[in-house]
C-alpha cells in the first residue's frame, strides 16, 4: 500500500509541475537535477552500477505505458534489471527540459530504443517526467508519454498489430493449414467476397484444397501495405520450395485486401494479376 501511495503521490506532483514554467536553478552535488542528470548519463554510458549509487533502497520507477517491460519498478533489484534491459535495447535519455523544486523536479525528454521504438519508426519518442530526490538520492520517478508521442506510439503499436495478424493468417492458415487458426483469426461474420465466396467453414476448405493440390505449396509475398484497417498484400503462389540458392517458380500473382475490426480479419478480396 505504500508503495502504490508513493506511485500516485509522484504521478501527481509529476503532472502538477508540468504545468509551471521551466526556468535555470541552482544546483547543488545533491539536488534534483544533478541526481536525476547523474542517473541517466550513466545510464547513457551503460553504468548501471554509476547509476545505482544515486538511487535509494526502496525506490520506485513506473513507465505509462511501458514498451515491452514492466510499468512499476520497485526496489534496487528490479530497478536495476529494467535498466539494464533498457541499455541492452539499445536505450538513450536526452533531456530537453528540467526543472527543479526543492527535492522534486520535473523534465522532459527524447527517449531512444532501438528494440521497441526503432523498429515502429518512431526514434526518439518524447516524455514527460517527475521525480523526488532525498539526501542525494532518487526516492521516486515516473515517466509517461507527451500526448503527441503517446498518439504517435498507439498507431504504430496498431499497424504492427495488423502486420501480424495478416502475418499469422498467411504463415500458420495458408502455409502450414492449421485450419484450428482460422476461428483465432478471423470474426464470426466474416466473409470472403471471392475465391472462394462465403464464410470461415469456405475458406478452410478452401485452406484444404490448396494443400490437396499442392502439398508443398506456399505464398510469397511481395509487398505489403498496412493501415489502421486494412492490409495489402501483392505476391505470387510457389508450389513447393527450390533447391537453395534459386529462385522459386511462380504460379500466379494476385492482390489480396483484407479488412480488420477489433483485431480479427472481418473481409477478403482477391484479385489474380496477368502474366504474360
Amino acid at each position: 500500500m505504500k508503495k502504490f501511495l508513493m506511485i500516485m503521490f509522484t504521478l501527481a506532483i509529476m503532472q502538477a509541475l508540468l504545468l509551471l514554467p521551466f526556468e535555470v536553478t541552482a544546483q547543488e552535488e545533491t539536488d534534483p537535477e544533478s541526481v536525476f542528470r547523474g542517473i541517466y548519463e550513466a545510464i547513457n554510458l551503460g553504468d548501471v552500477a554509476g547509476a545505482m549509487r544515486l538511487v535509494a533502497d526502496d525506490a520506485v520507477v513506473t513507465m505509462l505505458p511501458s514498451p515491452g517491460a514492466d510499468s512499476v519498478l520497485i526496489g534496487q533489484e528490479e530497478i536495476q534489471s529494467g535498466w539494464e534491459q533498457f541499455i541492452a535495447n539499445g536505450g538513450r535519455i536526452e533531456f530537453t527540459a528540467f526543472q527543479s523544486f526543492g527535492d522534486q523536479a520535473v523534465w522532459t525528454a527524447a527517449v531512444f530504443d532501438e528494440a521497441n521504438f526503432a523498429p515502429l519508426g518512431l526514434n526518439p519518442l518524447y516524455m514527460n517526467g517527475g521525480g523526488i530526490v532525498q539526501d542525494g538520492l532518487m526516492q521516486a520517478a515516473s515517466w509517461t508519454f507527451t500526448a503527441e508521442s503517446l498518439m504517435r506510439y498507439k498507431a504504430a503499436i496498431a499497424l504492427e498489430a495488423n502486420k501480424m495478424l495478416v502475418t499469422r493468417f498467411m504463415e500458420e492458415l495458408w502455409k502450414e493449414g492449421n485450419l484450428d487458426v482460422a476461428d483465432e483469426l478471423l470474426s464470426e461474420d466474416f466473409v470472403s467476397h471471392v475465391y472462394p465466396e462465403g464464410g470461415r467453414e469456405e475458406l478452410k476448405a478452401a485452406v484444404t484444397g490448396f494443400h490437396a493440390d499442392l502439398p508443398n505449396g506456399y505464398f510469397i509475398i511481395d509487398e505489403m501495405i498496412v493501415t489502421e484497417d486494412k492490409v495489402v498484400m501483392r505476391g505470387s503462389a510457389v508450389a513447393e520450395a527450390p533447391p537453395a540458392g534459386e529462385e522459386p517458380e511462380r504460379l500466379d500473382r494476385w492482390i489480396v485486401m483484407l479488412s480488420i475490426k477489433d483485431g480479427k480479419i472481418t473481409d477478403r478480396w482477391v484479385a489474380f494479376v496477368p502474366t504474360e
